[in-house]
């Protein structure tokens, strides 16, 4: 646990716990986030099984709707800028398989090491996200 002085923000609490962990493969998991059995297995193997990949998105469900979407990765919408793939789609199990998606919510992802030091980490100058 890495415990910040003050409320930085998400970002920056990312970015000091990455710089505390040790291993090759970074997992970040909000704290409000309830992850059922087998995920971290899961979406570790997943990632590994891409080598290209630099991350693995989770499929994310709405806290107060679990039969409906919140993200299943991060798209590019045509205007530049990223969205929640499926957000507030009913959970049909239409985004169950492995599909190649743009990024990945911060909130339950998991990142190689190497990729996330080549993009920088996430941009410190931001305090949650886009």
């Amino acid at each position: 646990v890495v415990q910040l002085a003050r409320n930085s923000g998400f970002i920056a609490a990312c970015n000091a716990g990455v710089e505390a962990a040790r291993g090759q493969v970074l997992v970040l998991l909000n704290n409000d986030t309830e992850a059922e059995p087998g995920w971290l297995q899961a979406l570790v193997e997943g990632l590994l099984a891409h080598p290209a990949a630099g991350s693995a998105a989770s499929k994310m469900l709405l806290f107060d709707q679990r039969d409906h979407l919140h993200t299943t990765g991060d798209m590019m919408g045509v205007d530049g800028i990223p969205r929640n793939r499926g957000v507030w789609e009913r959970d049909d199990g239409q985004y169950d398989s492995q599909q190649q998606v743009f990024g990945a919510c911060g909130g339950a992802a998991a990142y190689r090491r190497e990729a996330w030091q080549q993009a920088g980490g996430f941009d410190p100058s931001l305090f949650m996200y886009m």
